[in-house]
């Protein structure tokens, strides 16, 4: 009899152990990567999915200090950059669509752009950064003047024009937030619709990304963590209220629609990057060609070495904007996907340690 027990305690255990191991081996690599985050003292939140399974999504520090509000899995950050990948995706669905070629002038779709080097510079080019038009912080008084905050999109896209190019056309690649300002003007002028209304129908409903969407003055957005820099070891608010932020620029954030107006969620952007891998979002031949190494445009595509002295394919896009700091990191092949936002400014080399130390902890558990 004690026989046939211990026979039947052993079946039952060789039948459980496995998915115990399997749920003992998550909890190790949630608590492994909480660790990795409060040992950086990181603000902010962070989600993992491996395997198409959701491995960790916590919030960290506080999404406003003053009242002691904290950031959770559902706070929203303003993206920066990260809203280039999108602008990128219109792209590339207008071309799928035949109403866009990637190789024709600026003029052709904005005769109005009053630039010399209008008939030179194609979609492609602006997608890429290969234009040569500096960054808008160029712009005479760009910080001082008051006039920015009521800019409208034509004169905008005049002191854009206005300022001369860095280099020739195609010769090099500078990256350039104006080049994608330029796509969203672009976009909006090919389909007669605003570019917010354009992004939630082809890509935000579709994937039912319902937590992000676009600034907008004036609007009070539920949720969002405020902004802060390190001053002298202390933490300083950065409010974009209207546009308004603490290095004293007064500028209109309306105007950035195509390249660093959006926010959104952790798990909104997890979303993004999942869309990555089908057709629900472009074709294969526009993926490939955003995620081509030599493209460079809204997507790093790099070749990484690991710990385990193996080399992985990688995809990349952050973003920077007073106080906010974004970073998207997926491994194909690995099925990995980590979305890290941020409140208080963290530089790409704090938060890219991060993001490759949670993807080293993945790959080798």
């Amino acid at each position: 009899m004690k026989l046939k027990n211990l026979i039947l305690i052993l079946l039952i255990g060789s039948l459980i152990s496995p998915s115990i191991a399997l749920e003992t081996n998550k909890i190790v690599i949630h608590e492994a990567i909480d660790q990795i985050l409060m040992r950086e003292n990181f603000q902010g939140t962070a989600l993992i999915i491996r395997n198409g399974e959701l491995v960790h999504h916590k919030g960290y520090g506080m999404a406003v200090m003053e009242w002691h509000l904290p950031n959770t899995p559902q706070t929203k950050y303003y993206v920066a950059s990260l809203s280039k990948t999108f602008t990128a995706t219109l792209i590339m669905m207008l071309v799928e669509e035949g109403k866009l070629s990637l190789d024709e002038p600026i003029n052709k779709y904005l005769p109005a752009y009053p630039a010399e080097y209008a008939s030179r510079i194609t979609v492609r080019h602006l997608l890429r950064h290969r234009t040569g038009i500096p960054r808008q912080f160029t712009i005479p008084d760009w910080t001082a003047s008051k006039s920015l905050s009521s800019l409208t999109k034509n004169e905008f896209l005049s002191m854009i024009a206005a300022l001369p190019l860095k280099f020739e056309v195609d010769s090099a690649r500078y990256y350039s937030s104006a080049n994608y300002y330029i796509l969203g003007a672009i976009i909006e002028e090919i389909t007669g619709e605003s570019f917010s209304t354009l992004l939630y129908k082809k890509i935000l409903k579709p994937l039912n990304m319902d937590n992000t969407k676009l600034y907008r003055s004036g609007q009070i957005v539920e949720s969002l963590a405020m902004p802060y820099k390190k001053v002298k070891g202390e933490y300083s608010f950065c409010p974009p209220v209207d546009g308004e932020f603490c290095t004293g620029s007064n500028i209109n954030l309306e105007l950035f629609k195509g390249s660093a107006s959006m926010y959104s969620t952790a798990e909104d952007l997890s979303i993004w990057l999942q869309a990555l891998d089908g057709d629900l979002v472009l074709n294969e031949t526009s993926r490939r060609f955003l995620l081509d190494p030599d493209t460079q445009a809204c997507w790093d595509v790099v070749v990484a070495l690991f710990r385990d002295n193996t080399t992985r394919r990688l995809i990349l896009a952050d973003g920077l904007l007073e106080g906010y700091s974004s970073l998207l990191i997926k491994l194909p092949k690995e099925r990995v996907s980590i979305v890290i936002l941020n409140n208080t400014g963290m530089a790409y080399s704090e938060k890219a340690e991060i993001g490759t130390e949670i993807a080293n902890l993945l790959i080798n558990n």
